[in-house]
């Protein structure tokens, strides 16, 4: 988890995570469904939206900023993906906090 939440602003393969720990990327599909009922792209899609939701209520930073710091580098993807499993765009998120 750890090492996901240090490195989120990149892209993070299981092979990176593979060759990091010494274990086979099954080990930690694995591991990840196990221990968080989650695949890891689930996982690390789950970790990389709730970093952006601190940083839309918490932050002064506009959307495309916040998409790259939470890994993203298609801010429009990015908004998708967190309309998609939040249910408001970030902008309405961000418009909404208090």
């Amino acid at each position: 988890g750890e090492y996901i939440k240090t490195n989120m602003a990149r892209t993070i393969s299981l092979m990176d995570i593979s060759e990091a720990f010494g274990v086979s990327q099954s080990y930690i599909c694995n591991l990840f469904r196990s221990r968080t009922g989650m695949s890891f792209i689930e996982y690390v899609t789950d970790l990389r939206l709730e970093k952006a939701k601190e940083l839309l209520k918490d932050s002064n930073l506009n959307i495309k900023d916040i998409a790259e710091l939470v890994g993203y580098t298609d801010q429009h993807y990015f908004s998708r993906v967190f309309k998609n499993l939040t249910g408001l765009t970030p902008s309405a998120y961000q418009k909404g906090k208090s």
